[in-house]
């Protein structure tokens, strides 16, 4: 009788070993978000419009700046999971000079199937394989926190390029993304006086191009830019990084 019932715990032992195994494999696999559906897609002015999901998306990533993250750029690793799509873009010879105003748009949408929190980011980058390990900005992107998320690419290029655009989930609550990729050829062109100076008059708004020093403080590419208005003096203020720069409108420079 002893015999008989060692061999009955074997049994019963085996089958739990076995069912929590089978459990556990559910529980990981169910972690994992599905890759997109297609992995990647051509644009072309015959093939305008490309579209394609991504996910479930469960596990979170909240780099670049979240979880005691300061990132430059997003994390794409085992801990960090995002989602990625290979673009490529063919134009022919002279398109982007026929369409001067022309861009490429990558809508991100999805419905949210939790409590209204969910969040996802659109990241683009130039190019195959990016080094995406938070030290790395992307080229283009949409970090907005809304829904839908729209990353521009422009200008646009002849020839043959390649993206990749990496899906961030920063707060997923089970989504499936939806992305739409367009090929915007732009209408009209630009005012052949745009960026020059216009012609002054009281009330009529411009757009001038100033022109910094070479090699000084006003050229540097960190920090954030600001912008404002001295009504006593007439004068432009702007900061990127350092000193505040104060420029002079031709008019009040020559009245």
């Amino acid at each position: 009788m002893q015999k008989k019932q060692d061999s009955k715990s074997g049994m019963f032992n085996l089958r739990l070993v076995v069912a929590i195994a089978l459990c556990s494999l559910g529980a990981s696999i169910g972690w994992f978000s599905f890759a997109s559906t297609p992995s990647s897609g051509t644009l072309s002015p015959s093939t305008p419009v490309l579209t394609y999901d991504a996910g479930p998306f469960n596990v979170a990533n909240q780099s670049p700046l979240g979880l005691g993250q300061l990132d430059t750029g997003p994390r794409c690793d085992a801990a960090d999971p995002c989602d990625s799509y290979v673009l490529t873009v063919n134009l022919p010879a002279g398109y982007a000079a026929a369409h001067p105003n022309g861009a490429i748009k990558a809508t991100m949408f999805w419905m949210d199937t939790g409590s209204g929190q969910s969040n996802y980011d659109l990241y683009i980058y130039n190019g195959l394989n990016p080094t995406v390990d938070g030290n790395h900005p992307a080229d283009h992107q949409s970090v907005s926190n809304a829904n839908p998320e729209v990353a521009v690419i422009n200008p646009l290029i002849d020839g043959t390029r390649q993206y990749t655009l990496e899906i961030v989930p920063n707060t997923p609550t089970q989504e499936t993304v939806h992305v739409r990729i367009e090929l915007l050829p732009g209408t009209g062109g630009l005012d052949p006086n745009f960026g020059g100076p216009d012609p002054s008059a009281p009330g009529v708004p411009r757009y001038q191009i100033f022109i910094p020093p070479a090699s000084s403080s006003a050229q540097s590419s960190r920090g954030e830019f600001n912008i404002g208005f001295n009504p006593a003096t007439k004068r432009i203020m702007v900061m990127n990084s350092g000193p505040i720069w104060h420029l002079t409108p031709h008019e009040v420079q020559f009245p």
